[in-house]
């Protein structure tokens, strides 16, 4: 399944993609920054709406460089 057509992704999977450890993502909803997303055997499944806003959370925190930014 090509990730154009997935509706809901893992932390961990979300980790791959921008290249954050999933652990901050995680953080993110533990601390209620977030709202926390339906779990499916013990695994938050992350809605594709809500990935821009999982990205603006670890930019708020500075977990992720702003758009265009230098690395």
């Amino acid at each position: 399944m090509s990730i154009a057509t997935r509706t809901h992704f893992t932390t961990g999977e979300l980790g791959d993609f921008p290249g954050v450890q999933a652990w901050k993502i995680a953080r993110r909803f533990e601390t209620r920054a977030l709202p926390e997303p339906a779990r499916v055997g013990g695994r938050r499944l992350v809605a594709q709406s809500m990935i821009a806003d999982v990205a603006d959370g670890l930019r708020r925190r500075g977990w992720r460089p702003e758009q265009g930014a230098a690395r």
